[in-house]
């Protein structure tokens, strides 16, 4: 945070933690959500969790016969 403030010329570190941390913590939450998605068994517990127990492998639900 103390580099974002200087590179931004902000006079306080509170000003640029009250600007930049819900963005940071936004970034940080799609990047795990992305990773989570390239990794095949989180990918798979992901699309249960989602879907519920009668997703595929592929992270579509079953289909009925």
């Amino acid at each position: 945070m103390k580099i974002v403030q200087t590179m931004l010329r902000h006079a306080s570190i509170t000003t640029t933690s009250n600007l930049y941390t819900n963005v940071l913590t936004q970034v940080a939450r799609d990047a795990a959500e992305k990773t989570a998605l390239i990794i095949p068994r989180a990918s798979a517990r992901l699309s249960r969790a989602l879907l519920g127990p009668a997703a595929d492998h592929s992270g579509h639900p079953a289909r009925s016969p």
